[in-house]
Formats: C-alpha cells, structure tokens, sequence
C-alpha cells in the first residue's frame, strides 16, 4: 500500500513539474507600436506642442500687466471648458543684474465670447 501511496504521489508530482513543458509564454514586455499618438482623455490637457502665434497671443494678453519678470513660452497644453484652459511651459527671467533663467507652467484660462485671457497660476518647475 505505501508502494501505491508513493507512487501515485510521485506521478502527481511528475505532472505538475512538466505541465508547461512544451507551452511558449507570452513575453512580459508589451511590443510597443509606432501608432499616432491617443487623443486626450476628456477633460485632461493635451500633449505639449509648440507655441503658435494665437497661443502667444493669449500668453502675453494674460501677462500685460505683471512686472520684474520676462516670460518666453515654449510649449502649450490645452483643455478645453467652457473656454480654453492653457498650460504653458515657460522660461522666466528676473529683469535685474545677475538673475538665472529657470522654468515655469504658467496656467492661464480664456472664456468663451472674446473676455480677455485670466493669469490663474504660477508654477516654478526649476529653482532659481
């Protein structure tokens, strides 16, 4: 009866250490494709792009009347709400001797019906 016992335990356990002899596994890194790039989630801000003449144009409406800071846009992200949210990715330069450039998301929101651009935030990515 252990013969049995043994036996029996013995071919349970042949099957289980080879029952993936033989099978290939799908490997554990994705292959990535060479797709166009998904459209933004609904809501979320769109993929950074470069600054056109219009995006400027909201830009430096927004910043007129700030003073002892020059803004040079970049890059832009929109969302688009009851307006247009911008996320611009800025240099800032202090306009005194010695300052260092350093960078900025400078978050700005246009309403609808042609009311002028809102500076709403100021974010430093970089210190100074």
């Amino acid at each position: 009866m252990k013969k049995l016992f043994c036996f029996a335990l013995l071919v349970c356990l042949a099957s289980f250490l080879f029952a993936g002899c033989g099978k290939t596994e799908e490997p554990l890194i994705e292959k990535t494709t060479t797709a166009a790039p998904e459209p933004p989630l609904v809501g979320g801000y769109s993929e950074d792009r470069p600054v056109t003449d219009e995006d400027k144009a909201v830009f430096y409406e927004a910043l007129e009347l700030l003073d002892g800071v020059a803004y040079t846009p970049t890059l832009v992200a929109t969302q688009v709400v009851a307006g247009m949210n911008y996320r611009f990715t800025a240099t800032a330069l202090g306009v005194y001797p010695d300052a260092q450039p350093y960078q900025v998301h400078i978050f700005i929101f246009k309403p609808l019906g042609g009311a002028p651009a809102e500076l709403v935030n100021i974010e430093t990515l970089t210190a100074e």
